[in-house]
């Protein structure tokens, strides 16, 4: 691994000798009550009560919110898929913000501290004022990151981190295509294996193409002219990084007749109505392409589901920003009051990086 995903940040959190700030008794939150249409089912709640503190747990007024595809799927799936999800259900789970207080337990953290993190996609969401995390699940926000870029880097940053160099096993000198260069993840996904030393080929549109461009891969394909497994077929690629989920049979002309080349997933393409028979046949071709990888006749298939508890990638996401060897691109910062806009962006597939809505003032 190279040294620089190895460094250690080191940073202390900031003194604060202030009181507590009072705080309101009720706040406000995005949430569904039900699944559904994303658009039809977002309310805005205006008198909810401030979540609880256990011992352990900050409390965080949110100054921003990170979107991710996840947002919209899991309120779009059916009720059986999503039945361990408590409604109402306040969306969003990446956020920036500062501690305004914490439980009897925490001594790490001091009221006042700038801080950025996630939570597990279905558990407390972010689209608030406020938001009640464990301690341990939250990281000093970079000096040199802005609080709507802290917003949108936990998901997008640990979820890449751990697709390419925890489960993916990324080494210098392999040849990636990116499938889906002008994503969140896809951007990371460039970036990351630049720095790790490899050759990196990925997607781009003639509307993307000068966005994907500035993150230095080796060469770019237009997907909209060109077929990309025509273009690099030929089998010299040995990792296949799908932000996309429909680069599994394409890919077969691309990597390497072994079953040591990857092909990395960490998106399931769906229509705008996910139905439990599509679930079930996503489910069933998982399976089939892990059973001929065992066998030996394809590439092994790794589905990514990130883990927000990965505290390993969690800190050396960290020291990549902290380090500016990697940025996080921005394509448009919504206002709380136009969450509506934010979500139909989302869903129309069309942004050139994350998402954010901005919730405070700093």
């Amino acid at each position: 691994m190279e040294s620089v995903l190895a460094a250690t940040i080191e940073s202390s959190v900031p003194q604060n000798t202030e009181t507590q700030p009072v705080l309101p008794s009720v706040m406000k939150a995005y949430q569904v009550s039900e699944t559904g249409n994303i658009l039809e089912k977002l309310i805005l709640s205006t008198d909810l009560p401030l979540p609880s503190v256990g011992p352990k747990d900050v409390l965080v007024k949110v100054h921003a919110a990170g979107l991710n595809p996840a947002d919209w799927k899991i309120v779009a799936s059916p009720s059986i898929i999503n039945s361990q999800f408590k409604f109402p259900l306040t969306l969003l789970y990446e956020f920036s913000g500062v501690i305004v207080g914490k439980g009897v337990d925490v001594t790490y953290w001091d009221i006042g501290a700038a801080v950025y993190g996630w939570n597990s996609i279905g558990t407390v969401g972010a689209l608030a004022e406020y938001i009640v995390i464990s301690s341990d699940k939250i990281t000093l926000k970079p000096k040199n990151l802005s609080f709507e870029e802290a917003a949108g880097a936990s998901c997008v940053g640990n979820t890449t981190y751990q697709a390419l160099v925890t489960k993916g096993n990324l080494q210098k000198g392999d040849k990636v295509f990116v499938n889906g260069g002008s994503t969140a993840c896809g951007v990371l996904g460039i970036q990351l294996a630049k720095l790790l030393g490899c050759y990196v080929v990925a997607t781009c549109s003639k509307r993307t193409r000068d966005f994907v461009a500035s993150f230095q891969p080796d060469q770019l394909i237009d997907y909209e002219e060109e077929k990309w497994d025509k273009v690099l077929a030929g089998g010299e690629f040995t990792f296949l990084y799908d932000c996309i989920g429909d680069a599994w049979e394409p890919a077969q002309s691309i990597l390497k007749p072994s079953n040591e080349s990857r092909v990395v997933c960490v998106a399931v393409k769906t229509d705008q109505d996910i139905t439990l028979g599509g679930v079930a046949q996503m489910g069933a071709d998982i399976l089939g392409r892990k059973f001929w990888n065992f066998v030996g006749s394809s590439p092994n298939f790794v589905l990514v589901l990130v883990d927000a508890d990965n505290a390993e990638s969690r800190k050396q996401l960290d020291t990549l920003l902290s380090e500016g060897n990697i940025r996080i691109p921005i394509d448009h910062v919504y206002t709380f009051d136009q969450s509506w806009e934010a979500f139909e962006k989302l869903k129309s597939g069309r942004a050139k990086g994350k998402l954010v809505i901005k919730i405070a003032e700093e």
